[in-house]
């Protein structure tokens, strides 16, 4: 495993530009001969460890990256911040340190939704190569009714979420103590999601693939759909067997369609 000391030291780039990348990033398995980064981005309530089993299955070609939040494994003393336009922006300046390569973004559900934030910041910064496409995993897009419905914050309605979504296993359910910190993480994020307010007409240039599960409660085939509103490139959409978490069951059916993605 390699931590974030591991952030390299691309291209001389140093200063607060990699003081941020070794807060925000971190790779599990380095691959020195990839030839592009796959930058993978969690959901509410998330964290970097989320995507480890993301590390070995793609090929050495493939350097597979995940997003740290604030607030949470090993960056449990940082205060969060306020909103998803406002980590978005953070990282996008930290990926200049990896923009030697081409940098392709995968979010899943709210990771989904600062994953676009952040297309659309590299999209005006300048150092390093522009993110070359967009993954969207299990989310609403951003003009879609589906992410404009307002998410309850109180236990009850998190606790309910949490047992229907799929994602946590029953040892954290279980656990009290486990659970009240999952709890705050979640409610944090939920907050981020109910004050997101996106531009009319916010697009990215990167092409955006879409991806969801066929028995998803929380986003239909319409709001994945709606994504195409926002790309000013290609768009390309598909529905896996599963659920919102569909992602722990379909790993390498969604390794093979990246892997495919990435090659086109």
């Amino acid at each position: 495993m390699v931590d974030i000391e591991g952030v390299p030291d691309v291209n001389g780039v140093n200063g607060p530009a990699h003081d941020m990348a070794r807060r925000w990033f971190r790779c599990f398995a380095r691959q020195p001969a990839a030839s592009l980064r796959l930058v993978c981005f969690p959901h509410a309530g998330g964290a970097a460890s989320f995507f480890f089993p993301w590390a070995k299955p793609f090929s050495p070609s493939v350097e597979v990256w995940a997003i740290r939040y604030p607030g949470r494994e090993d960056r449990p003393a940082e205060e969060p911040l306020a909103g998803i336009e406002a980590m978005a922006g953070e990282i996008a300046h930290a990926l200049t340190v990896l923009a030697d390569r081409p940098i392709v973004l995968f979010g899943h559900s709210m990771g989904a939704l600062v994953a676009f934030e952040t297309a659309r910041h590299r999209d005006r910064l300048a150092g390093g190569a522009p993110v070359t496409r967009l993954i969207a995993s299990s989310s609403p897009a951003p003009i879609s009714t589906g992410l404009a419905r307002t998410r309850g914050t109180d236990d009850a309605s998190l606790r309910r979420d949490l047992r229907q979504g799929g994602g946590t296993s029953d040892a954290v359910l279980d656990h009290p103590e486990l659970l009240e910190i999952v709890l705050e993480t979640l409610r944090a994020d939920y907050r981020r999601l109910n004050g997101y307010r996106p531009l009319p007409g916010a697009t990215t240039g990167a092409p955006i693939t879409v991806i969801g599960g066929s028995d998803d409660p929380t986003v239909d085939d319409g709001d994945l759909a709606a994504w195409q509103a926002h790309t000013t490139s290609t768009f390309d959409r598909h529905i896996f067997t599963g659920g919102h978490f569909h992602l722990a069951d379909t790993l390498p059916a969604i390794v093979a369609l990246v892997t495919r993605e990435l090659a086109s």
